[in-house]
């Protein structure tokens, strides 16, 4: 399942910590990573750790909001490897705070982040996937766009609109479509990118998930193993979004 070499994988949010999980774990089953951040220091540390585990890696610069700079991605992956087979987002912004003190501009900036991000990835990448042949796209998101909490309007919503915006792709992208298969990994207790000063701590999202164990679940998804798994989603929490014990 794990043997994926020469396989392309272009994964976004590499330098921070499920990103460069992700992206460690492609490469150590093979693909060749290109790890994508705005951040060039932390994303060339993956780079530079990959590489001395004997893997394959490079680093891209990539703000995953700005449509321009997914233009000029999918035109250097094309220039250069003509195909792309792996598509991991795991751009996630953060935000914790009241309903009634969330701002239109906390509003507009998960929305950037954590929709329009994905959403950019996916319809800039989509030719690139197609004419790789089985590849597969994995979005990552917060288990707050499953099960309601407070505290967390703005983040349920958008988490919820990448679960959606995973499953419309998969209906137009799958075996009738591109062949491609669009699956989505909710995960609960794990350390994404805050907006400002804001920390998850208040929200019960079950017990901590590590990077690594995210990285796994997003590899089984981009292994043949999943060839027939598209529109779907994997949930690691535990068990704390279907409800609580008695």
């Amino acid at each position: 399942m794990t043997d994926l070499k020469g396989k392309l994988a272009l994964v976004t949010a590499a330098g921070s910590p499920i990103g460069a999980a992700c992206a460690a774990r492609l490469a150590d089953a093979g693909h060749h990573v290109i790890a994508a951040d705005t951040d060039g220091t932390a994303a060339a540390a993956v780079v530079a750790l990959i590489r001395q585990h004997n893997g394959s890696a490079e680093f891209a610069p990539l703000d995953a909001s700005d449509e321009r700079n997914w233009r000029a991605m999918a035109g250097h992956i094309r220039t250069k490897y003509k195909r792309l087979d792996v598509l991991v987002q795991a751009a996630m912004t953060l935000l914790v705070k009241p309903f009634t003190e969330t701002t239109l501009a906390d509003l507009r900036s998960l929305a950037r982040d954590n929709i329009v991000a994905p959403w950019l990835g996916l319809r800039h990448c989509a030719p690139l996937l197609r004419e790789a042949g089985n590849a597969c796209v994995v979005n990552l998101t917060s288990t707050v766009g499953r099960t309601a909490h407070g505290g967390a309007a703005a983040l349920s919503a958008t988490a919820a609109g990448v679960r959606m915006m995973t499953k419309s792709a998969a209906l137009e992208w799958g075996p009738q479509g591109y062949g491609v298969t669009v699956n989505t990994v909710n995960v609960g207790s794990v350390p994404w990118r805050p907006h400002a000063e804001t920390t998850q701590d208040d929200l019960d999202l079950g017990p901590a998930i590590a990077p690594s164990e995210v990285a796994e679940a997003v590899l089984y998804l981009c292994s043949p193993a999943a060839k027939y798994i598209t529109g779907m989603e994997i949930t690691l929490d535990g068990g704390r979004s279907i409800g609580f014990p008695g």
